[in-house]
């Protein structure tokens, strides 16, 4: 709770307000009004939390006046029907002359096509199992994806057998699907069960904890991780089949790139975190890579980048970004995306002489004098469309970006004028001009 205004209180959060909402309404026996605002997304929440709260006549009285309403309401049937599924969730149990009504209200509902129908249609449990169809063959890809979702917030032992027999569909969304549930399994089992069966090549694969990372070793078709969990270092890729994407979002200790060497066909790699890399030479050794994203620290050294002949998007920090020389990325030409980071008061050391740089569309600069490197510039990127400008020093005059002449989009984050000043609006001709602060 939190005080807004004198003499008056709310709530930072909305559930807690849903909740005595609900109480309040199951006390005072004002189901009715309930019912006539059945329709309405904001009172969605109260109303399942009163299908709890309520006694056992007026939950009769609450799902009675909504199916009564679906029924009569065309245009909101479905919006009603999904609420009347979704009260099972509080329900203690379903009233008497209720349960086949609100069978053949879920019975309608089917197959889920929004992607906010799982979540109301799971709350019916198990039982919606019966009722789903033995193959996905007979639906579209669309419902058939949410389908999938749908079975996989239902969970357990049952839900787990209907997706495996779903393995098979090779529509590219609904295998996508299946890798996704694997979050609502036992790693194991799920692993064994169903994506051992699937064709992962080509297809991302979050690990989200530690369960998934030890039994991803297994899964023989997997060629592009996402791996979202802690890790300390990367010694674990030397189980795994080789990759062509790895992205790590919390490397949290020192890792040693050398474990890449079994991985040849690599061709993103993006290392994130508060960690540091070492062995970073084997990069050269890594012919087909395309897009690398090393914001951390280690011993990436500049000079070396220009081995990597094929890269396209580069995106890297470190404590040595204020003294390295980066004009070796003007011998690059086909580097399209740059992201570069540094320590919020100078600029992209040798980053002057970029008329080379000819497939250069975007560009990201992080912490950096930009004011200072638009007046040190010799040279422009002819084809440079998108700036993007973080926590960085930009000029009092938008005028200044005129040496850009190509630009069409700049992002101006939490950025401020050499006076210090906050920059709330600014405005490039010819381009547009976005400002977060």
């Amino acid at each position: 709770m939190r005080s807004s205004a004198e003499g008056r209180i709310d709530f930072v959060h909305r559930t807690f307000q849903e909740y005595l909402a609900a109480e309040e309404a199951a006390e005072q026996d004002r189901i009715g009004s309930l019912v006539g605002r059945a329709h309405l997304d904001l009172w969605r929440e109260t109303i399942i939390m009163t299908a709890g709260h309520a006694n056992a006549p007026q939950r009769t009285e609450l799902l009675d006046g909504i199916l009564n309403r679906a029924d009569a309401e065309p245009r909101h049937a479905r919006t009603l029907r999904l609420l009347a599924a979704a009260c099972q969730e509080t329900l203690p149990e379903i009233p008497d002359g209720l349960a086949d009504r609100l069978e053949e209200a879920v019975t309608r509902l089917l197959p889920a096509r929004r992607r906010t129908d799982p979540p109301a249609l799971a709350a019916v449990g198990a039982s919606l199992l019966r009722q789903l169809p033995s193959s996905l063959g007979q639906l579209s890809e669309k419902a058939a994806i949410q389908t999938v979702r749908t079975v996989a917030l239902i969970g357990g032992e049952e839900s787990l057998k209907v997706l495996a027999d779903w393995v098979g569909d090779e529509r590219e969304g609904v295998v996508g699907a299946l890798i996704a549930a694997w979050n609502y399994f036992d790693a194991d089992l799920y692993a064994d069960e169903v994506l051992s069966q699937l064709p992962l090549e080509g297809y991302e694969v979050r690990l989200t904890h530690s369960g998934q990372l030890r039994v991803a070793s297994r899964l023989h078709g997997l060629t592009n991780v996402f791996i979202t969990c802690p890790v300390r270092n990367l010694d674990f890729l030397a189980d795994f089949p080789p990759l062509r994407y790895l992205w790590v979002s919390q490397l949290d200790g020192e890792a040693n790139l050398s474990v890449l060497c079994s991985h040849p066909q690599l061709e993103t790699l993006g290392l994130f975190g508060l960690g540091s890399v070492q062995g970073t030479a084997v990069l050269s050794d890594l012919p087909q890579l395309k897009q690398l994203a090393l914001p951390l620290e280690g011993d990436l050294a500049p000079q070396a980048l220009p081995l990597l002949s094929e890269l396209t998007f580069l995106s890297m920090c470190g404590g040595s970004m204020e003294t390295d020389d980066l004009g070796v990325l003007t011998a690059m030409p086909k580097l399209r995306h740059v992201d570069l980071t540094g320590d919020g008061t100078g600029t992209p050391p040798g980053f002057e002489e970029l008329a080379d740089m000819t497939g250069l569309t975007s560009l990201w600069l992080r912490d950096y004098d930009v004011d200072t490197w638009l007046s040190s510039l010799r040279s422009v990127p002819p084809a440079l469309s998108e700036l993007h400008c973080y926590y960085s020093v930009v000029p009092a005059d938008p005028d200044a970006f005129a040496r850009l002449g190509s630009l069409e989009y700049v992002l101006l984050f939490h950025c401020h004028t050499p006076d210090g000043t906050p920059v709330t609006s600014y405005d490039i001709p010819g381009a547009h001009t976005r400002v977060i602060t």
